[in-house]
């Protein structure tokens, strides 16, 4: 269970006058992952390059009430979309946390936490929405701040970075002579599944290997090897795949 909070509740009506005869909602559906060190939001997403959001184009009535008229309409793509991909029982009202409004869109946002996906959604996080330029979605994240960070004890959790292992699945490597035994990944190969990684603790971001005077004793750490950057992370905790 999560006891902290991600972006509270936001705005039930839209508060602002849309001009456009058509408009972009976009279905921000988000789940908070507790398996790793720290937890972290991650959004269901179509594709990762660009990060694309669900997402549907609605004509704007002029007779009818126009909250009511973008949920009820939320709530019928939603259910449509998630159907496939989840194994309990929806409640959308209590998913639903509201609007945002961005440039000739409107950001729905869905909280999914207590859904059950099969192994086929693909997630992104919020380090990968904030790096992708291109995406639609990218201008709204990076506007608004409250969107990046889940708040524990009113403080904010750091978010974790995307990383992926050199191989297609993690392995743990045994035979460094200096650095002993630890699991590895690069932002250089795009091979694989990506993974969420922390290398923030405590507010403070560890140091890398060649700042650090005992790296052997770093929880995280990085070096340079075959023009490559690699990341260790010593225990299990610190990553999880998304």
């Amino acid at each position: 269970m999560f006891f902290g909070k991600y972006i509270g509740q936001l705005s039930q009506k839209i508060n602002s006058r849309i001009s456009e005869k058509y408009i972009e909602i976009v279905l921000c559906i988000y789940t908070i992952e507790m398996g790793c060190t720290f937890p972290f939001v991650k959004y269901i997403i179509f594709e990762r390059d660009p990060i694309t959001f669900p997402s549907f184009v609605l004509e704007i009535p002029i007779d009818l009430d126009l909250d009511l008229y973008l949920k009820n309409e939320c709530f019928r793509r939603i259910f449509s979309f998630l159907q496939n991909i989840h194994n309990i029982d929806l409640n959308f009202n209590e998913m639903f946390k509201g609007f945002l409004k961005g440039v000739n869109k409107v950001m729905a946002f869905f909280d999914a936490t207590a859904c059950e996906f099969k192994s086929n959604v693909k997630f992104c996080i919020i380090d990968e929405i904030l790096h992708s330029y291109n995406s639609i979605v990218y201008d709204v994240f990076s506007r608004h701040s409250f969107l990046q960070n889940v708040i524990v004890s009113g403080k904010k959790v750091e978010r974790p970075r995307l990383y992926y292992p050199h191989y297609s699945n993690i392995a743990k490597r045994h035979e460094h002579p200096f650095y002993g035994d630890f699991f590895y990944f690069s932002r250089k190969n795009n091979k694989g599944k990506p993974y969420a990684v922390f290398d923030f603790f405590d507010n403070n971001r560890l140091l890398l290997c060649e700042e650090k005077k005992d790296p052997i004793s770093s929880q995280m750490f990085s070096f340079e090897e075959n023009e490559s950057s690699i990341l260790c992370v010593k225990h299990l905790l610190h990553f999880i795949i998304l």
